[in-house]
Order: C-alpha cells, then structure tokens, then sequence
C-alpha cells in the first residue's frame, strides 16, 4: 500500500481543510481536520480493510516527536492513534484489545 500523504494550505483565517494522510507498512489511513493554526484532530481511520469513524476525541499529548490522541469509536471502543510532527504520518498505538486490564502489551 503506497504513503499518502497531505498538502494543506489556509484559504482564510478561521477556515479549515479535510485531509488524508496515512502509513502504508501499518494499513492506517486518517481522515484528519486542520485547523487556520495547522493543529490536526482525527475524525476517521481505516484499519485492517474497516473505517471507524471517531465519535470523541479523549486525552491527547506530547510523546517523543508525536502527538498522541484516545479516540472512541462506535461500540465504545478506544483506540491510541499517534502522529509524527516531522513527517506528518499517523500510526496505531493501541487498540481495544489493549487496554484490557489483563494486558500491557503495545502494538
């Protein structure tokens, strides 16, 4: 599966795009909102060939050159999705299997 990638510029102050950026070793494809101040939020992703669609975005933060995000998606189910600030592409932390209390184990 090739990289995707996005190119984003402001139309005007306050406006925003709809991108699509994705990492293809991982089978992840983001459907991202970019805000006037380049700040991205994930409103959907595709992963092993299913769109979830995110209904919240919980606790995000900052982790070794990655913006970090807990998503909930239909079913109440979380999922950990990160981006890189250098090269822009999002990968899978967690998945819902993960944050069962009988496992620690990350992707």
């Amino acid at each position: 599966m090739p990289l995707l990638s996005y190119f984003w510029r402001p139309l005007k102050q306050g406006r925003s795009a709809l991108t699509m950026n994705g990492v293809g070793e991982s089978g992840l494809q983001v459907e991202q909102h970019a805000d006037a101040d380049l700040e991205s939020r994930p409103l959907a992703f595709i992963w092993q060939g299913t769109r979830w669609i995110i209904n919240s975005v919980g606790r995000t933060w900052e982790s070794k050159g990655e913006r970090h995000y807990l998503v909930m998606v239909q079913g109440d189910r979380v999922f950990e999705l990160a981006r890189s600030h250098t090269a822009g592409n999002w990968r899978l932390v967690r998945r819902p299997a993960d944050f069962s209390p009988h496992r620690t184990s990350r992707l």
